[in-house]
């Protein structure tokens, strides 16, 4: 099903950021608009692979930062991706801890949210397992722990995302992956290490269709490092032929969603549904679908919103998907604005996707 990104963030009108419930990192924004916490760009002092012994209390939070050479190295790469990567491992290592299954329950949703916020775009999700069609060929951490998995299908591509936990030491498995993608087929194209980040970019020499990159975060109070390795494969959709659809029941709106002034669309499903709370305004996505025409849905929400007294005008026709349409809202106060885009649905071409993103003030 073609769900949608972070579903906790982003201002109307643009895609929304890999969203977290918790607060990100502060320090500056990446070219995807995600926040990080820039450190010495201090290469990493050798250390044995043994680690040291902790502390026997441990501390209430886990930290993390995101190095500059890291960052460098994620800024040559999608955006997307980059945006994704930095947000996780922020989300997932910094403040907030929790047990396994709170984590994968809140992280892996709101990645799998930001990916799919990419109109026309099919996301499928994985626990614990990589994608089938996950290339065999891609070395992968040994003994590592596949904490969850998505692969996403655009045209004629395939991107993969997997999420691994080991507790082997960050430099071992930048060791590893930098001997692993140092063997034919394979070669590195970037590594950078930092303080508390590796980064390898690699690509295949004899298939230049499949590259990616594998970004090894360390946990700076437990023995864990967290893998977050991407995979674009160029034509990769064929390999991943979509099952056939079943809606299945409607999800609640998120908690505080404006329903009163902005319905939900009549006999509509809703599938996937996300906020984000900011300083001075909370964001929310919602995804429906309906089996109404995509003119239809326009309609009703253009009138009804006008009703309402909200300002609609027509959405950007080049930032619509292929047949969609889309309009945008705001009241006068102005505490309320935000689109509405409605588009077919990648999963089931009988159903209309349509996407309310709404920002209110606080």
């Amino acid at each position: 099903m073609a769900e949608h990104p972070n579903p906790e963030e982003t201002p109307p009108g643009e895609p929304l950021d890999a969203g977290a419930p918790q607060e990100q990192p502060r320090g500056g924004v990446t070219p995807g608009g995600y926040e990080y916490t820039v450190v010495s760009d201090t290469a990493d002092e050798e250390r044995p692979s043994e680690r040291p012994e902790r502390q026997a209390e441990p501390r209430p939070r886990r930290t993390f930062s995101l190095g500059l050479p890291a960052l460098i190295a994620l800024a040559l790469i999608p955006a997307i991706v980059a945006g994704v990567a930095v947000w996780f491992l922020a989300d997932m290592l910094g403040a907030g801890g929790g047990d396994d299954d709170e984590r994968l329950e809140r992280n892996v949703a709101n990645v799998v949210n930001a990916f799919t916020q990419q109109q026309g775009a099919r996301t499928v999700r994985y626990e614990g397992q990589v994608p089938p069609s996950f290339p065999d060929d891609i070395p992968q951490y040994p003994g590592a722990r596949v904490v969850s998995s998505l692969v996403q299908v655009r045209g004629d591509d395939a991107q993969y995302i997997v999420v691994y936990d080991t507790e082997d030491t960050r430099q071992d498995v930048g060791n590893y992956f930098a001997e692993a993608f140092a063997e034919d087929p394979w070669q590195v194209e970037i590594e950078q290490v930092g303080r508390e980040s590796t980064v390898q970019q690699f690509s295949n020499i004899e298939d230049a269709d499949v590259s990616g990159i594998v970004l090894a975060v360390e946990s700076l109070e437990d023995e864990t490092t967290t893998i977050f390795m991407s995979v674009q494969v160029v034509g990769g959709a064929s390999d991943n032929e979509p099952e056939d659809f079943e809606p299945g029941a409607s999800k609640p709106l998120p908690a505080g969603f404006p329903g009163d002034d902005i319905p939900q669309y009549p006999d509509s499903i809703l599938i996937e549904s996300a906020y984000q709370k900011q300083p001075n305004a909370t964001q929310y996505l919602i995804s429906l679908i309906t089996r109404d025409d995509p003119g239809d849905v326009i309609d009703y929400y253009r009138e009804t919103l006008e009703e309402r007294g909200f300002t609609v005008e027509d959405g950007d026709p080049e930032q619509n998907p292929e047949g969609g349409e889309s309009i945008t809202f705001a009241s006068t106060d102005p505490e309320l604005s935000g689109s509405v885009t409605a588009f077919e649905f990648a999963d089931d071409e009988n159903y209309t996707q349509v996407d309310v993103q709404v920002q209110t003030a606080d």
